[in-house]
C-alpha cells in the first residue's frame, strides 16, 4: 500500500481542516479509511471524518492527522501527515458606516473583532482632509467645514499586530450646503 496525506487549506484559525489522501491497494480493493486528529500531540478526534473544524484552536497549534488505510483482508500500516501549525486569522470588521446625519460633524465608531484576541488598531489609509480615527477605539470624527462638499472616499484599516489586516471602504458624500 502506498498511501499520500496532505492537508489543505493552510491552518488558520476558524478553517475547516481536510486531510487528503490518495492511496493505491496492490489488490485493487476498495480502500477505507479512519482518521486521527492531534491538536498539540493529544488526540482530539477520531473515526471516519476527514475533516477538524479548528474555531477553538489558537495561533500556534500544531495539527496533525493519522490515517489508517484499510480493504476487506485487514488493517495497513498508520500515515501520519507532516505537522501543520495553525496561523493568525485576520480580523473582521463587524460595523457599516454610518451615513451622513449632521452637516457639520461626521460620526462613525469603527467595530472589529479578532478571533485570536490580539489588540487591534485602527488608521485611516485614505481621508478627506481633518479627518481622524482614534488608533485604538476606532472612533472616526470629522469636522466638516464650507469647503467640504463633494464626495470623499475613505479606506479604514484594522490589524492585529500579528500580520493580519482588514480594511472597509466606502465614500461620503457632503452636499454643498454643509457648514
Amino acid at each position: 500500500n502506498r498511501v499520500i496525506v496532505e492537508l489543505e487549506p493552510s491552518a488558520i484559525q476558524g478553517d475547516l481542516m481536510k486531510a487528503k489522501v490518495e492511496a493505491t491497494d496492490p489488490d485493487g480493493d476498495e480502500i477505507l479509511y479512519s482518521f486521527r486528529w492531534w491538536r498539540n500531540d493529544k488526540l482530539v478526534k477520531e473515526g471516519s471524518d476527514n475533516t477538524i473544524d479548528t474555531e477553538t484552536f489558537a495561533r500556534k497549534d500544531t495539527i496533525v492527522v493519522e490515517i489508517l488505510a484499510h480493504d476487506q483482508e485487514g488493517s495497513g500500516v498508520p500515515y501520519k501527515s507532516a505537522p501543520v501549525t495553525v496561523g493568525n486569522a485576520s480580523p473582521q470588521i463587524l460595523s457599516k458606516p454610518t451615513p451622513l446625519l449632521n452637516q457639520s460633524l461626521y460620526d462613525y465608531h469603527v467595530e472589529a473583532k479578532d478571533s485570536d484576541g490580539d489588540l487591534l488598531s485602527y488608521t485611516l489609509d485614505i481621508a478627506p482632509p481633518g479627518m481622524a480615527i482614534d488608533k485604538t477605539s476606532g472612533q472616526i470624527m470629522w469636522n466638516i467645514t464650507s469647503n467640504s462638499s463633494g464626495i470623499h472616499r475613505v479606506k479604514v484599516m484594522v490589524e492585529d499586530g500579528q500580520g493580519g489586516v482588514a480594511w472597509q471602504e466606502f465614500e461620503i458624500s457632503v452636499p454643498s450646503s454643509a457648514q
